[in-house]
């Protein structure tokens, strides 16, 4: 045998390593550029999500702080039923032992049902707590619809943390008011900008002016929690953590533009040096690319095409060794697959189209006509016999649409057989006869769903034809592994020039007769198990007509 000069798709991809050098420079930039976009991101993310948890612990502790001197004031009142409020002593202990704690700067207020004022720590005026038009508003409307628990507000740039005690028939009001103003002696807060904001974006303490509507109102309060933005040409990395508790948003901004500067000016002289490189390579590689990758186009190319539908298409390729052998198997592929797919179409219309005929042929108007006539003649004469008619078309009926299999057992097909001679017999009297021997062994194989009693329903059919008698034998048996059935009638029988058309059409994929249920079953059985299995037809004309059916023995 001649030695092929072709080189191995192998040899071409190492020479092809070793004369170009774009992929490693690609990588090795690529990978350089990330590592520090990574660090970049990493370092003013974890710097800002650092800052914001801390303050937001900051916030938590204060919350904490004023919840468990609200809960402490208002225990005092609890202990003695005599007691209207705790008496400004115990009040006064509990103010210098918060001041103590935090050194939170606030103003505190003690409200009765009427909202008139009972005790002031701090600023004596309290206007969002008690003028009339903020009775049902704020922070009041909170503690109104929460009497007992823990809740916060923001008014007019204020904090306010409250508890409504309902004691002897009374209502007094709990609430603690911290300014924006206070806040910055109250936490550690540094250059970096923090925007404090309810859930509606309403500011209570901010040292920016960004990110600010025309209402005053931090405007992408519904940001994700972590989340890169512009805003006024600047880029922004925002930190959003959300207290529950207090209904408050922590946002941090970090201003990255200038990193950002850097970081592009860094992508844009790297991607410069590379596009450089690959200007250097590009004429003197050209002509070697293009016939190296020519094969690899048409393949991605045909596979293309078959993955739009088109199964015409074949595929030459000469470059290598490697490529030849994905060339032929592609087109073997290919062709396999039209065939495959023409058979599994064949396939699929055939049975369905088998199948529907044979219900047709089953459930015919004329066979309906005629069973619904006799029933209704027998219910006037012999009401026995039409009860049995009625029995049997049900359970006819019911077998064809009630199991969607297309195989069953014989046993199963038997029983839906014996209620089609049933119907047979009345209909015909003693004009009619059939006898079953069947294997006891093969009960359990299974066959395609109605398969025998189209040949019974040809053998009356024509069976019929110029006599006034007809008996059909059933027989199945097994033999060497096979399964087969023979419907033997005495009937009319046919002339040979039609048994030669008929057995002609047999040995055809496509049936141009008019005798389609013959050929539906024939074709079925070879599309369900092979052209070993089929149908084969004798007959002699005043004799009878014998059909056999060969199958595989499936249990």
């Amino acid at each position: 045998m001649k030695k092929s000069n072709t080189s191995s798709f192998q040899d071409n991809i190492r020479y092809m390593v070793v004369v170009y050098s774009l992929v490693p420079v690609f990588i090795v930039t690529c990978m350089s550029l990330l590592l520090v976009v990574f660090l970049w991101n990493y370092t003013i993310t974890q710097q800002n999500v650092k800052y914001n948890d801390n303050i937001s612990q900051q916030l938590s502790t204060m919350y904490s702080t004023y919840s468990d001197a609200l809960t402490q004031m208002t225990s005092y009142s609890a202990e003695d039923s005599k007691t209207v409020f705790p008496d400004t002593q115990q009040l006064y202990e509990v103010l210098y032992q918060l001041k103590n704690q935090g050194e939170y700067k606030n103003s505190f207020y003690i409200l009765d049902s009427k909202q008139g004022q009972l005790f002031t720590y701090g600023t004596k005026e309290a206007d969002h707590l008690t003028k009339p038009e903020y009775f049902d508003w704020g922070i009041m409307k909170k503690l109104k619809e929460s009497p007992g628990e823990i809740s916060t507000c923001l008014q007019d740039k204020k904090l306010y943390i409250g508890l409504l005690q309902q004691f002897n028939q009374q209502s007094y009001y709990y609430v603690f008011v911290i300014s924006a103003s206070d806040l910055q002696a109250s936490l550690s807060l540094n250059s970096r900008s923090l925007i404090l904001a309810d859930s509606m974006g309403w500011i209570w303490y901010s040292n920016t002016n960004a990110f600010r509507d025309n209402l005053s109102r931090y405007e992408y309060y519904t940001l994700e929690k972590n989340t890169f933005t512009n805003y006024n040409g600047n880029r922004y990395y925002i930190t959003q953590n959300t207290l529950r508790d207090m209904d408050i948003n922590v946002i941090t901004l970090a201003d990255t533009e200038n990193s950002h500067t850097i970081i592009m000016l860094i992508f844009i002289t790297s991607v410069a040096i590379f596009l450089s490189i690959v200007l250097i390579t590009f004429f003197s590689s050209k002509k070697m690319a293009v016939e190296y990758t020519r094969d690899i186009d048409d393949i991605a190319e045909a596979f293309e095409q078959v993955q739009n539908g088109n199964l015409d298409i074949k595929l030459y390729t000469q470059s290598s060794k490697e490529f030849q052998t994905i060339g032929k198997d592609f087109n073997y592929m290919v062709d396999g697959l039209k065939q495959q797919i023409a058979q599994n179409r064949e396939m699929a219309e055939n049975v369905a189209f088998a199948q529907v005929k044979q219900l047709e042929s089953q459930f015919n108007p004329h066979f309906l006509f005629n069973t619904l006539d006799n029933i209704r003649f027998m219910t006037k004469i012999d009401i026995d016999a039409a009860d049995k008619m009625i029995v049997s078309l049900s359970r006819l009926l019911r077998y064809s649409i009630r199991d969607a299999r297309d195989e069953l057992t014989v046993e199963e097909d038997l029983d839906n057989l014996q209620s089609y001679f049933n119907i047979l017999q009345i209909r015909f009297n003693k004009r009619f006869s059939y006898d079953i021997d069947i294997q006891p062994s093969i009960m359990q194989c299974l066959i395609p769903k109605l398969l025998i009693q189209p040949l019974i329903e040809n053998a009356v059919k024509y069976g019929f034809s110029g006599q006034e008698t007809l008996h059909v034998s059933i027989r199945g048996y097994q033999q060497n592994n096979h399964l087969i059935f023979e419907c033997q009638d005495n009937g009319a029988g046919m002339s040979q020039e039609l048994l030669q058309e008929l057995q002609s059409q047999l040995s055809q994929e496509n049936n141009t007769s008019s005798h389609m249920g013959l050929h539906n079953i024939h074709r079925r059985i070879q599309l369900m198990y092979k052209e070993d299995f089929g149908m084969n037809i004798a007959s002699q004309q005043g004799v009878g007509t014998t059909i056999i059916l060969t199958m595989p023995c499936k249990k």
